[in-house]
């Protein structure tokens, strides 16, 4: 999927994440884990929520184009 955001720029970070139930949020564990695919900017984050500064990137004035990919517990070798 692509998105687009207008007028943005400075030091900013993306966390997105995939509602496969359909919720309107992030499901989580019992012991507050993700149960569905979530990723950040910067690829940050594969062990534990990353800070700030480990997603942030700067945007100018032009466009920027990062990737943010999406990834379940099982691919980031974290454990429920």
């Amino acid at each position: 999927m692509r998105f687009s955001f207008d007028n943005v720029s400075g030091k900013i970070a993306v966390a997105a994440f995939q509602d496969l139930d359909g919720s309107g949020s992030l499901e989580r564990t019992k012991l507050g884990l993700p149960r569905e695919p979530f990723g950040f900017s910067n690829d940050a984050g594969r062990a534990r929520r990353p800070s700030f500064e480990t997603a942030a990137f700067n945007v100018g004035t032009g466009a920027a184009n990062i990737t943010v990919r999406l990834r379940t517990l099982s691919q980031t070798g974290a454990q429920e």
